[in-house]
């Protein structure tokens, strides 16, 4: 059987099941600090948005966009063996796919290598395992 990785473009709904978590409420401005020191992508992206804040001035602040920057990092995530989904820009979530267990490996060795990468990109892990579906606005 052939198991798809990736968009599906013809597809009218959209679903995932990782082991993760949310990442609604984590502070973005620490997360791209952690990033920019793992990935140089982030550090381009903080770099840019540094530039774009000089430009405003302290009288405006440039909005961090969680899905705009996690998707610029989408192919350091997956080298880390994680993955990031975004419903509508309305609900974030970082983790690994259960699909991508191995066969020897225990659920809470998996559960624990999972904490542990996602500790190192937002500081803190409090995983449990999200099934999501929707179709897109």
């Amino acid at each position: 059987m052939k198991i798809r990785n990736g968009f599906v473009s013809n597809s009218s709904s959209s679903s995932f099941c990782i082991y993760g978590m949310s990442i609604d409420d984590v502070d973005m401005k620490q997360v791209m600090e952690r990033c920019a020191k793992l990935f140089p992508k982030a550090a381009k992206y903080k770099k840019e948005m540094e530039e774009d804040q000089a430009e405003l001035g302290e009288q405006d602040t440039v909005d961090i966009s969680k899905s705009e920057f996690f998707y610029s990092i989408e192919s350091e995530l997956g080298k880390m063996g994680l993955e990031f989904h975004s419903i509508n820009d309305e609900a974030f979530y970082i983790g690994r796919s259960w699909a991508d267990i191995g066969n020897k490996q225990t659920g809470e060795k998996f559960k624990k290598e999972v904490a542990e990468q996602i500790k190192k990109v937002i500081g803190k892990a409090t995983c449990c395992t999200y099934e999501e579906a929707w179709y897109p606005c």
